[in-house]
């Protein structure tokens, strides 16, 4: 039976991470410069988190970081967690020391340097990379990209491979624009791009791994947001009045949330769980992985999302108003349905998986 009392260091980076975005005076329906902020948390060692303590980080697993992405999502911050943080510092503990220089790991950790993440998210591969001469050609597209937008390199996950491309690569076209709850994305065309072969920093088993470790993170960011979304519609059940009587008193709106918090302690488990296969190296860690994962996914799309539009219900018209944060957090909730992987795809992953080993699937 998993443990889930937060350890002390999970505290700490949950509080650490809650006073830094209060003071900072979020959510608010406008975001505050975000520079200015991921600079303060990189200050007080949130970005170096999963890095190993000899390349200057605190040497935590996924299972500690994933509280700040928790948080992140709770106050509505845009962070570069996922492109900048976790997906580098786990290219280097899978790929080893030489995956990325040292200079680079130093510049993510103390906030100076921000990646981009371009992730394929379904089967279809967008991305062509064909080998030339002393490396790679890379030609497509990938679509909303987290953290394109002025970062100084991208990973480029594939289903095969994943490479390191530097902003400036010649043939590279960066077409940025927010997505529906404010974060900043992008587009990555890659007109005939051209790279040496060092540049390819991984092959399918990493490619894997990232791929999981983004869902895992925004679904971590959806918690945190739902956690909030929860408090606010209770609170809103406990003063709004109506025929003489708080709202809270009727009995249907006090069984919808119920559903809610019920959901949400649901996919807090799931969560757990899935941080904490996204940190094992055993031999069956990839298959356990996959289907924690795919099932967290699946409860995000088909308990959750409704949860989140029930709470527009509970709220009414207030619900809709762009100057309520309600609505933004709502929306990250709908992003992280959306990116790495629809219901349908991970229902697919879950049925091949199963087929494969009916057995892992029964109770003990």
């Amino acid at each position: 039976m998993l443990d889930f009392t937060l350890s002390d260091e999970q505290r700490m980076i949950a509080d650490t991470m809650a006073q830094v975005l209060t003071d900072h005076g979020l959510p608010a329906a406008t975001p505050p410069d975000r520079a200015a902020l991921w600079q303060a948390l990189a200050g007080l060692g949130m970005a170096g988190l999963p890095f190993a303590e000899d390349r200057g980080g605190a040497g935590l697993g996924v299972g500690d970081s994933v509280f700040a992405m928790i948080e992140a999502g709770r106050f509505g911050a845009d962070l570069p967690l996922l492109p900048s943080v976790l997906l580098p510092a786990l290219c280097l503990r899978q790929g080893g020391s030489e995956t990325l220089p040292q200079a680079l790991v130093t510049a993510l950790i103390t906030g100076q340097t921000r990646l981009g993440a371009a992730v394929d998210d379904a089967p279809s591969e967008p991305v062509s990379a064909r080998q030339v001469s002393g490396g790679v050609r890379l030609a497509g597209r990938k679509v909303a990209c987290l953290g394109a937008e002025g970062a100084q390199a991208h990973l480029l996950i594939t289903q095969q491979a994943v490479f390191l491309v530097p902003a400036d690569t010649p043939g590279l076209i960066c077409e940025a624009y927010q997505l529906v709850d404010g974060q900043c994305a992008a587009d990555l065309r890659f007109d005939g791009v051209e790279l040496p072969a060092s540049a390819q920093i991984g092959g399918p088993p990493l490619a894997a791994l990232l791929r999981d470790a983004g869902a895992l993170a925004l679904t971590a960011e959806a918690l945190g947001a739902m956690e909030r979304i929860n408090a606010m519609t209770l609170e809103h059940l406990k003063t709004r009045r109506q025929f003489g009587q708080t709202i809270g008193r009727f009995q249907v709106l006090q069984h919808k949330m119920v559903d809610m918090v019920h959901e949400t302690e649901h996919l807090t488990s799931l969560t757990r769980l899935a941080a904490l296969e996204c940190d094992a190296t055993d031999s069956g860690a990839a298959t356990r992985r996959a289907r924690a994962v795919s099932r967290l996914k699946r409860h995000l799309a088909t308990r959750i999302r409704p949860a989140a539009a029930a709470a527009i219900q509970l709220h009414g018209g207030i619900g809709m108003t762009a100057e309520y944060v309600l609505g933004a957090l709502v929306k990250r909730v709908l992003v992280a349905d959306m990116l790495f992987g629809t219901a349908e795809d991970h229902a697919a992953r879950l049925r091949r998986l199963l087929v494969e080993d009916p057995l892992q699937d029964l109770p003990i």
